[in-house]
């Protein structure tokens, strides 16, 4: 489809606001939590590189939210039990991490990707974006984001990709406007079939 509609905020999961969920991009992209006494989570950004700006943001939303915040050089933890228990949820590890939900309406979907982009990084070509996981699900949510405000997105598949890990990798790339010269738009293609009996929602894509 051209665009994939938005959704109404009234899954159990919904994040409670655009700044709930731009926090819970954060997460995904750059944080982790503590998994012993349960009660915090934290946010990366050295102070004095481009991400000390990601810990300014984190800090005016937990105090318009009433969240207490402690600032590190290189990280900055936020204190709220409730909250913890959500961000775990999300994964712990970078290839179990995800969104809860994409039930999301437009301003709830705008700030959870904008959260989410704190880990891309501008294209060496063009105008856009690349977002790279080890995460498969993430990867996916991403891809229907995206979708959702009517952006196309190239992405590959790479094993051997001669990094330190040794997971496989998912990539996204977008561009952010048309440009005259640029690519037609391609065709989504049936790459394989699982043949499992579950549950999902479909769209006809004909």
């Amino acid at each position: 489809p051209e665009r994939i509609p938005f959704g109404n905020n009234d899954h159990a999961d919904s994040p409670a606001s655009p700044d709930h969920a731009r926090m819970d991009g954060f997460y995904v992209s750059d944080g982790w939590a503590d998994y012993e006494k349960n009660n915090r989570f934290f946010i990366s950004g050295q102070d004095g590189k481009p991400k000390e700006q990601q810990k300014k943001l984190v800090q005016s939303i937990c105090e318009r939210l009433g969240i207490p915040t402690t600032w590190q050089r290189k990280h900055i933890t936020v204190r709220d039990r409730a909250w913890t228990s959500r961000m775990q949820r999300m994964g712990r590890y970078a290839p179990e991490k995800h969104i809860l939900t994409l039930n999301l309406d437009e301003a709830c979907a705008a700030e959870t990707l904008r959260g989410l982009e704190a880990d891309s990084g501008v294209n060496t070509r063009g105008d856009g974006r690349t977002f790279t996981t080890t995460s498969y699900k993430l990867f996916t949510q991403m891809r229907v984001l995206y979708r959702m405000f009517g952006k196309t997105c190239s992405s590959w598949h790479i094993v051997n990709h001669g990094g330190l890990g040794k997971n496989p990798i998912w990539r996204l790339a977008t561009r952010t406007s048309k440009r005259p010269g640029d690519a037609h738009e391609k065709f989504l293609r049936v790459k394989s079939i699982e043949r499992k009996v579950w549950r999902a929602q479909c769209w006809d894509i004909t």
